[in-house]
């Protein structure tokens, strides 16, 4: 389940990427073959997994139930570290302009 949950992540990450062919091929396989090799697989067992999942569709959704709740907690953290340094900036911004 780490790894679709880190497939989707990529996923997301390349539709900041310039949608062009040569973009994708240059930027999404080498992240996609990082992926399959942190998790000891490759593409070809990865989509046998995702077929067999795909025809065991109560499974699949109980999965990406997980998978949502995962991803909601990923990103409420970085809400959270995104808000703490947007604070901090501003209270650096109001300090600079204090006449010393």
């Amino acid at each position: 389940m780490s790894l679709l949950i880190d497939v989707h992540l990529v996923d997301g990450r390349m539709y900041s990427v310039l949608q062009s062919q040569d973009s994708l091929n240059k930027y999404g396989t080498s992240r996609y073959d990082a992926l399959f090799k942190r998790y000891h697989t490759d593409s070809a067992t990865f989509k046998k997994s995702l077929r067999y999942y795909a025809m065991q569709p109560v499974q699949m959704q109980k999965m990406y139930d997980t998978i949502l709740v995962r991803l909601k907690i990923k990103t409420d953290s970085l809400s959270k570290v995104q808000r703490k340094t947007d604070s901090l900036k501003r209270v650096d911004l109001k300090n600079q302009k204090l006449p010393t």
